[in-house]
């Protein structure tokens, strides 16, 4: 099996996405501002109540964007582990073949 370059393209593709969505929804995001120290505490303690919520869906999105990288970084190195693999037994393939051309040539040169 071949790396399979299209299918870490289309993944590094998928990975340019949401991370464009995340960057996007966290620009647009509502903005709270910030607890006016001289209103009610029960006031500042819902401001700051909204804000925690924005930042957990915040981590939220970000901790799922982690488990795609990770995922999609576990497929790279098992495709690319492949391809060591079948790279190693190429290159002893060719020193073998080598070895056969220099003992063939050798022994034609002997028996010439």
């Amino acid at each position: 099996m071949a790396l399979p370059v299209g299918e870490i393209l289309s993944l590094a593709n998928v990975l340019v996405d949401v991370s464009g969505k995340l960057m996007k929804s966290y620009k647009n995001r509502k903005r709270i501002a910030a607890p006016d120290p001289s209103a009610d505490p029960k006031d500042q303690v819902h401001s700051l109540v909204e804000q925690l919520h924005q930042l957990e869906a915040v981590q939220e999105k970000q901790a799922e964007l982690i488990l795609q990288l990770t995922e999609q970084m576990q497929s790279v190195t098992q495709a690319l582990a492949v391809q060591d693999q079948r790279t190693r037994r190429a290159n002893w393939a060719l020193v073998a073949a080598l070895v056969a051309l220099g003992v063939s040539v050798a022994a034609w040169w002997m028996t010439r």
